[in-house]
């Protein structure tokens, strides 16, 4: 998809919508593109910590936050998020849906791969509830 695609962002008409009736992208990456020390949980189907255009931008667990610790399960890895569905750290996106939502937030911006996210800095931090074929519960919802 090229910018030019991205309507919500700065819609001239041609694709769709009302000309204008868009988030004002442009003017706002003139003021700032992001910042890295926002962090946005995405609570989806995961998220694919190794695309291109999201990976620089996937929050890692801070040393000084303690691993997940669970009475049945023992610590969970958790250095990119968490996966409700396995109850494991890996929130490996399966579906694209968590994927794709994560790159309207925060795809790097200005890297010729991809979209650009509204924020080009932010931290993205995967929260998987959903399974392969878009299923959550509320539970899976409420630990992730």
């Amino acid at each position: 998809m090229r910018f030019s695609e991205q309507w919500a962002l700065d819609n001239d008409g041609r694709n769709g919508g009302q000309e204008g009736a868009d988030i004002g992208a442009l003017r706002a990456w003139v003021t700032t593109t992001g910042d890295d020390d926002i962090v946005v949980a995405v609570l989806d189907s995961g998220v694919d910590y190794t695309h291109s255009d999201l990976q620089n931008n996937i929050w890692i667990r801070p040393d000084k936050i303690k691993q997940y610790e669970d009475r049945e399960l023992g610590s969970i890895e958790d250095v990119h998020g968490y996966n409700a569905v396995e109850n494991t750290g890996d929130p490996m996106d399966q579906n694209g849906h968590g994927t794709h939502c994560a790159g309207i937030i925060g795809a790097e911006g200005g890297n010729e791969i991809g979209i650009s996210g509204v924020n080009w800095k932010v931290k993205i931090m995967p929260l998987k509830f959903m399974n392969a074929s878009g299923f959550g519960t509320a539970k899976n919802a409420i630990e992730a």
